[in-house]
């Protein structure tokens, strides 16, 4: 909210001006109807309008306050809306980078269930917070005003109406430990659920492999009912302070309406008095059912805020460089000696080294489980190895043909992985054209991106007639999720080999490697 703090100042002083301007409202009306039962001559709106008639002056006064209050209310439901969305995509953006910023065993813990709930369903929540808090405010604020003009009307009055403030504080702070632990352990078991489906979801192939349907669906009965328990005890602790938050100001209500009553009837003071005073009064109740109501918003909101920092605060285990040394530019060569890393539950590498020089293709070949992949993880920084070292080697620039190293300990991992690129066989397309999927963001031009293509494809002629016959077919054809029939559109995303020391900037070949 703080980094648009002149959208947030413009919010709150447009809610400051529109309940202002509702709180005078009423004192005009107690002037027409003094002036029309003949109480009074004179009014408010006469001093604002000399020379005018009492009652035309007070129409005229009444339809500029109708207008202003259009205006101002009009831009703080706009300036509110805009802090609101604001301050939600702001979030889902830190949300995003303390994701791509955490390392492989913080990612290893991460349950993704739990990242999308609280992206959607919290991050929602927040969002109609912070709609609504510029109107709390201003309601705030017009409960003072309205106070202070009771008090200026009829003391008695006032005094009596605010014998059930001590109540309704009570009752306030007293609901709000209990809705803030009923809604985060309602929360909780909706992430649970989310969770639950997007891995049964995933995994689809697998359950079905091992005829585990029939478990996976009585495991989404068995959270889907804890959710609506706990939904459920919600809505009860909900129920149990609502009510009275509601009926105690109306006990209020009904008492100072039969004592105006009253009052007025015996000449104390005038049916105009005792009309705005219960117009003020209906107002201090609606707005005190209003801010109790907000305060158990408040804390729903508060706890989806913390679920989401949660996330945001999450930070890698891997430690960066204070001082990071600059990669130097040029071709690259990796070097492992004698790499050691475990799992928890066993030994993954041990002892590894391997050399591999600027411009060299290796293939590191073995059955499941040997390593493969960890190495290639541990090469991207994403891990960093129990015992051992891993380095990056450039040529010297004495142009001896020696070579010098770089320890990964000193590189930023930001740096490293600018360099030294991971290109994993998984096929993944993203709801995007073709052509975007090829670039990922990267602003490459139309050639480098048929370059691409044509490297990958087993057909370059083919490839390049398609490219030249069907350009929309090419680039701007939405993609779908990937199916066992649509190889040509895998075979994108399938490299034929890993390539050590290339930048994101180097231009691809015009030809594919020789097959092996």
């Amino acid at each position: 909210m703080w980094q648009r703090p002149w959208v947030a100042l413009a919010a709150f002083a447009s809610a400051v001006i529109t309940v202002a301007i509702e709180t005078v409202i009423p004192l005009f009306t107690r002037d027409a109807v003094d002036v029309a039962t003949g109480e009074t001559t004179s009014s408010l709106a006469t001093e604002l309008i000399p020379g005018a008639a009492p009652i035309t002056a007070i129409i005229i006064t009444l339809l500029a306050c109708a207008t202003v209050r259009f205006v101002f209310q009009g831009g703080r439901r706009l300036s509110a809306g805009f802090l609101a969305h604001d301050t939600q995509h702001r979030m889902r953006v830190a949300v995003l980078d303390a994701l791509q910023n955490l390392d492989g065993r913080k990612q290893d813990s991460i349950r993704t269930g739990q990242v999308v709930s609280r992206t959607i369903s919290d991050l929602t929540m927040v969002q109609a917070l912070l709609a609504m808090f510029p109107m709390a405010f201003g309601n705030l604020a017009k409960l003072f005003f309205t106070l202070a003009v009771m008090l200026v009307i009829s003391p008695l009055l006032t005094v009596i109406a605010l014998v059930s403030v001590p109540v309704l504080v009570w009752i306030t702070a007293h609901s709000r430990s209990a809705v803030f632990a009923a809604t985060w352990s309602a929360q909780q078991k909706a992430a649970d659920l989310a969770e639950h489906v997007e891995e049964t979801v995933t995994g689809v192939r697998v359950v079905k492999a091992f005829a585990g349907e029939e478990r996976e669906t009585d495991e989404l009965e068995r959270r889907g009912k804890e959710l609506y328990a706990h939904r459920m005890r919600n809505a009860f602790v909900s129920a149990r302070y609502m009510p009275a938050l509601e009926q105690v100001p109306q006990i209020a209500l009904i008492l100072n309406i039969v004592l105006g009553g009253f009052m007025a009837m015996s000449g104390s003071i005038t049916i105009g008095t005792f009309v705005a005073f219960t117009t003020y009064l209906s107002a201090l109740t609606m707005l005190t059912r209003s801010l109790a109501n907000m305060v158990l918003r408040l804390s729903m909101g508060l706890a989806s805020i913390d679920r989401i920092y949660e996330v945001i605060d999450l930070v890698p285990d891997l430690d960066e460089p204070a001082q990071p040394v600059d990669i130097p530019a040029g071709p690259l060569g990796l070097r492992a000696e004698h790499v050691t890393f475990s799992n928890p539950d066993r030994e993954v590498l041990s002892g590894f080294s391997l050399d591999v020089k600027p411009g060299e293709t290796v293939a590191l070949v073995g059955p499941p489980g040997a390593g493969k992949t960890m190495f290639v993880q541990l090469a991207s920084k994403f891990y960093a190895p129990a015992s051992g070292a891993l380095q990056l080697t450039y040529p010297r620039a004495d142009g001896t043909g020696q070579l010098d190293t770089l320890d990964f300990s000193s590189v930023h991992s930001k740096a490293l992985r600018n360099r030294v690129t991971t290109v994993f066989d998984d096929p993944f397309l993203y709801s995007a054209s073709i052509r975007q999927n090829i670039a990922m963001g990267g602003d490459y031009s139309d050639e480098e991106v048929e370059d691409c293509l044509l490297y990958t494809s087993p057909s370059p002629s083919a490839s390049r007639w398609l490219a030249l016959c069907f350009p929309d077919r090419l680039f701007c054809f939405s993609t779908m999720p990937p199916r066992p029939s649509m190889r040509p559109r895998r075979r994108i995303f399938t490299p034929p080999s890993k390539i050590w020391g290339m930048s994101p900037s180097s231009r691809w070949p015009t030809a594919p490697p020789p097959s092996t």
